[in-house]
């Protein structure tokens, strides 16, 4: 709420979920394994894929430079991993407050 309250609403928001068919995730199970008993492997996969989107989000400013964001994620001890991240730009941040 005080990001909200202090930028106002999110200028972009991204809604990031896990697939246990990604080839990445499908190429390093063996065998007759099965992604949903390698949440280990799940989980990094994620978490190595959140890492470039947020790469490309905020060192390479791709929608501009990121002033701040915010990021709620849930299940990650399951494979319905999910994600929200709010950003907020700062050519929208100096427009509302002028």
């Amino acid at each position: 709420m005080a990001m909200v309250r202090k930028f106002g609403l999110p200028d972009l928001l991204v809604a990031f979920t896990c697939n246990p068919s990604w080839p990445e995730i499908l190429n390093t199970v063996e065998g007759r394994e099965r992604p949903e008993n390698r949440y280990d492997i799940v989980v990094t996969v994620f978490k190595i894929t959140l890492s470039e989107i947020m790469d490309d989000l905020i060192k390479r400013k791709v929608y501009g430079c990121v002033t701040s964001y915010r990021i709620s994620e849930t299940g990650l001890t399951s494979l319905s991993h999910f994600t929200n991240i709010g950003f907020f730009f700062k050519n929208s941040y100096q427009r509302r407050h002028r």
